[in-house]
């Protein structure tokens, strides 16, 4: 593939910095009082797909689901690449973020298939985080928010799709200040052994 700033050598779709400007465009040019949704989804069990084949075919497999969202979305401009194997899909102008599940769920039956890579037939699937707002939700946040929904579906399970839980992101947040207040504290000695 020819190597464009802001794109992806393996896909190429837009990285993550990209989509999140793309995103940015689309809520300026949307009414104020629709939803819009991005869908984070990931390649399951590439880990193991890797293993049992090599990263050559992970990769492989990667670009595949990748032009399968293009073609569900028919816009290449609505689909962008994140880390590892997380791939973005912008759905603007929803008239309710529910509405996104329907997507979601095209989304993962068009990926639940066998691809054919040289001489390996590699069964995959999809599991799809799915976060919603508005005109003035941070882009950034869009995406995060996304990105911890597909963590939370990977957990309950393969080939699914499911809502960002709030609760969850607070906690990742939560977890963290704490274990940087901890650091913080052996460091300068605060704490006392018993």
């Amino acid at each position: 593939l020819k190597r464009v700033v802001g794109h992806d050598a393996l896909t190429g779709l837009g990285t993550r910095d990209t989509t999140a400007t793309r995103l940015g465009n689309l809520q300026s040019a949307a009414l104020s009082t629709s939803a819009c949704a991005v869908l984070c989804v990931g390649v399951d069990e590439l880990t193991n797909i890797n293993a049992a084949f090599t990263h050559t075919v992970g990769d492989r497999v990667i670009a595949a689901v990748a032009s399968r969202l293009v073609a569900v979305t028919g816009n290449p401009d609505r689909v962008g690449r994140g880390s590892g194997n997380e791939l973005f899909v912008l759905v603007p102008d929803l008239e309710a973020g529910a509405d996104a599940a329907v997507i979601a769920e095209r989304i993962r039956i068009a990926c639940h298939d066998v691809f054919s890579v040289g001489t390996a037939q590699v069964k995959a699937s999809v599991s799809i985080g799915i976060a919603t707002g508005h005109r003035e939700t941070d882009p950034e946040k869009l995406l995060r928010d996304a990105s911890v929904a597909l963590q939370q579906a990977k957990a309950h399970g393969h080939d699914r799709a499911e809502f960002i839980d709030g609760g969850v992101a607070d906690e990742a947040r939560s977890r963290l200040l704490m274990e940087q207040g901890i650091r913080d504290g052996l460091s300068r000695g605060e704490f006392v052994p018993h």
